[in-house]
């Protein structure tokens, strides 16, 4: 029996230095084949946004020496439609957008303060290319296109009155951050700059018509979130040797 316990010991001696070295090492776990969540952009998205506008309105006569400026703001709030292509870690696409607006606001003539002109925005529209950098789930893009406003323009001088109802079009750039909040859904800040140029409008009402050039510039800041649909299966990590 002693023999036997001596025998045992030994054993137990001889194979305590190898079991220690294994125990030291972490053994590695074994990939189970399960994807590994990664943001992909590609996709048709659709979404909604609101936000807040800010307007410079320039009115020029035919006289070179009378301008009239005034500035307003206001809320904004719509939908946008867009498509994305991710390559690597970069993202292009196309975008349009529309936002029903309350842009107005208005100003006196100070040659005739009896005269006043409002000015009011009833909706905005882009349709604008995108490029991008995805930061693992943030997109980080700059956009440009074309724009498109609705507007009615009002003068008076408190017994006369004329309007003007144009739509008109311009160019817009921007940009924007945007965040994955899971698959499909993503949260964004976008900028855009729309400038409209200066065109020549006619005012009709109860005076004889008149043409000065309208000036105008809008900026809007709009917070969103968009839906991806049919996103993209997560792509799983490379191949391993374990």
């Amino acid at each position: 029996m002693r023999r036997c316990v001596f025998a045992v010991a030994a054993s137990l001696l001889a194979v305590a230095p190898a079991f220690a070295a294994d125990l030291a090492r972490r053994a590695p776990t074994p990939y189970s084949g399960e994807p590994v969540a990664v943001t992909d952009w590609t996709g048709i998205y659709l979404g909604g946004h609101v936000g807040w506008g800010w307007v410079e309105t320039g009115y020029f006569g035919t006289a070179a020496d009378w301008s009239l400026h005034q500035d307003h703001d206001g809320f904004l709030g719509g939908g946008q439609i867009g498509l994305n292509y991710q390559m690597d870690h970069w993202v292009v696409g196309l975008e349009a957008d529309i936002s029903a607006a309350d842009l107005s606001g208005g100003t006196n003539d100070p040659v005739a303060p009896a005269s006043r002109f409002d000015a009011e925005i009833n909706w905005l529209a882009t349709l604008t290319a995108r490029a991008g950098y995805d930061f693992g789930g943030v997109l980080v893009y700059a956009k440009g296109g074309a724009a498109f406003a609705d507007q009615n323009l009002t003068w008076t001088d408190g017994i006369d009155s004329a309007t003007a109802e144009t739509r008109r079009t311009g160019w817009t750039a921007g940009g924007g951050v945007e965040v994955a909040l899971s698959p499909t859904w993503s949260a964004r800040l976008d900028y855009a700059y729309m400038d409209f140029g200066a065109d020549d409008t006619v005012f009709t009402g109860s005076v004889a018509p008149f043409t000065p050039a309208v000036d105008q510039e809008v900026q809007a800041l709009k917070l969103g979130v968009n839906y991806r649909f049919a996103p993209v299966p997560p792509v799983p990590p490379a191949n391993r040797p374990y």
